[in-house]
């Protein structure tokens, strides 16, 4: 029975430690950074064709993820009837696995890094009006629900036009519903066309971070209680001073420690520290004073805290280096066109080179037959043209 008492007492103390920590997050004001991630398949794409693999469906999410690409303004996207006109003029076919030769010639041909592929597997629609009765008044009264759900579910495949491997290829699921309420009357059902749109919306925002870099915005709530100047230190942080809302926040601190503040306030001033240091991107101090906050109070919003920061890090690193690849990619891409125009003029160069060796040996022979030179200045001078081939 003791034992059932002090969990239960356990229970309650953790369940007010959550609402006490809720609170506090909706009645403090939060900051927020806007983070940037690279891509999920963290290619460099330049150029790449969009094809659907089948039913009119697929051919409706291609037109889409095109309109994505070309809005993109960093990836140019290879018209579709060109594509299709090649592929017939090459006896080329898209069905199967495209082996080496074929992605080569055919990436030769479009003058495309990759192609993608996009198979519908099932886009339904369904309707159902449901009926529910309520007291109201002492009456019985009726309300009517007209609803509409979607679901779609697809799967892109990503080839390199260079080796004929694939990249990636990923299924997707979406669903989503949209409902009409009335009152003693049956209303009429959501447009399909919304929610078409909606579903096809949530498909692009998913496909976009397989090919473009996305943001994601991490917040932190900032304590701006009265006690020892928080709210100033806040003012500062609202208005991006960071320098002088960590230097405020230093000075709330240690007005905490000398006033012998409990540990809830205390741990809130080691916190808002620690959140300055990330804003003025000092990660390591951050993570010193998060921590010194959850030891002083183990609150989940200080550990959180700690898990936001290694995210935003490592983010900011992966993203650093996908940039420092796509200057190498682009880098390399110049050296190798400026490799083929050399090769390109090397070899007119050479090609003039032999049509004037050719020229000589003919007036040579012109002067020899017309008896204006001798057999063997005929010979030497040959002997001499032909050692420049």
């Amino acid at each position: 029975m003791k034992k059932i008492v002090l969990f239960a007492v356990f229970i309650l103390l953790f369940s007010f430690n959550l609402k006490a920590q809720w609170y506090a997050g909706m009645t403090n004001p939060h900051v927020y950074k806007t983070i940037t991630h690279p891509p999920q398949l963290n290619l460099h794409l330049k150029r790449v064709a969009i094809v659907p693999d089948g039913y009119a469906t697929s051919k409706e999410l291609v037109d889409y993820l095109t309109a994505n690409f070309v809005n993109s303004g960093t990836t140019d996207v290879v018209d579709r009837e060109h594509l299709y006109q090649i592929l017939s003029e090459q006896n080329l076919s898209l069905t199967g696995r495209i082996d080496k030769e074929k992605a080569v010639k055919l990436g030769k041909l479009l003058g495309a890094n990759a192609l993608i592929t996009v198979y519908v597997y099932t886009e339904e629609y369904k309707r159902e009006m449901k009926r529910e009765e309520y007291k109201s008044n002492n009456e019985i009264r009726i309300k009517y629900i007209a609803r509409l759900d979607g679901y779609l579910k697809f799967s892109v495949k990503t080839t390199d036009l260079q080796t004929g491997k694939i990249f990636a290829a990923k299924i997707f699921t979406f669903e989503d519903y949209m409902q009409n309420v009335a009152y003693d009357k049956r209303p009429e059902f959501p447009d399909y066309h919304k929610l078409k749109d909606r579903l096809y919306q949530k498909a692009m925002d998913a496909i976009s971070k397989l090919y473009f870099p996305w943001n994601e915005t991490v917040s932190f709530v900032f304590y701006n209680n009265k006690k020892c100047g928080m709210k100033q230190a806040y003012a500062y942080m609202k208005s991006k001073n960071y320098k002088l809302a960590l230097n405020k926040s230093l000075e709330v601190l240690d007005c905490l420690k000398t006033s012998g503040a409990n540990s809830k306030y205390l741990s809130r001033g080691y916190y808002n520290v620690g959140v300055c240091y990330f804003f003025l991107g000092d990660y390591d101090k951050a993570r010193e004073y998060f921590s010194k906050a959850y030891s002083t109070k183990d609150y989940s919003t200080y550990k959180k805290a700690i898990d936001k920061v290694n995210l935003v890090e490592q983010t900011e690193r992966e993203y650093f280096y996908y940039l420092k690849n796509a200057e190498n990619t682009e880098t390399q891409s110049n050296y190798q066109e400026v490799g083929e125009q050399n090769n390109s003029q090397q070899t007119e160069k050479q090609s003039q080179s032999d049509e004037d060796i050719v020229e000589k040996l003919k007036k040579l022979k012109y002067l020899y037959e017309q008896g204006l030179i001798t057999e063997e200045e005929y010979k030497a001078k040959k002997k001499e043209i032909l050692s420049n081939l």
